[in-house]
């Protein structure tokens, strides 16, 4: 990814860097998407109902999925960086996120996952992010790495999910002393 005089413009291109990063993993892709949803799709095409690049998922996500939710923001500015929050959103209606005793056994032994779809997705996640060091270096001027403060949280979307949020952080470069964007 070419670095942009204008960090903001990076905003989008993370979130479309990394859904593209979950999409190639195939332990995210099966943990998110276990069978695509239609076959007339390509898996890309059937990826983009599971991996959406807001917050929170529309209200057309299926009953019967897990999905990921991107979202990108700079809460603040740390004298010449700005800092960028990276938030991946892991949701599962009910009948998704709890998975049998013989794919648990499979993926513990296997990948040496173990709780819930969410838990393991998050493992998963994490996992595909820290594992290409230029993709952790590819957006910042640092590290992309998990956030100091709450790294994974636990979110309620409303009565059908249930999810976790996983959050890393990296900073850009250039933000002027005065808290301009160059």
């Amino acid at each position: 990814m070419e670095r942009s005089k204008n960090p903001l413009e990076n905003l989008g291109k993370i979130k479309d860097t990394l859904s593209d990063l979950f999409l190639e993993d195939e332990l995210v892709q099966k943990l998110i998407m276990p069978v695509p949803g239609d076959s007339q799709l390509s898996l890309k095409e059937n990826w983009a109902n599971h991996c959406f690049d807001t917050a929170v998922p529309p209200a057309s996500a299926g009953e019967n999925q897990a999905f990921l939710c991107l979202e990108t923001d700079a809460p603040l500015t740390a004298e010449a960086a700005l800092q960028v929050r990276i938030t991946v959103n892991v949701y599962a209606c009910g009948s998704m996120l709890h998975m049998s005793d013989a794919e648990k056994q499979e993926y513990a032994a296997v990948h040496g996952l173990a709780g819930n779809r969410i838990d393991m997705a998050l493992a998963a996640i994490h996992r595909a992010v820290t594992a290409d060091e230029t993709l952790l270096r590819t957006f910042g001027t640092g590290r992309m790495q998990l956030a100091e403060e709450k790294p994974v949280t636990s979110l309620l979307q409303d009565e059908r999910f249930y999810g976790k949020s996983l959050c890393y952080t990296i900073y850009q470069m250039p933000v002027r002393p005065k808290r301009q964007v160059v």
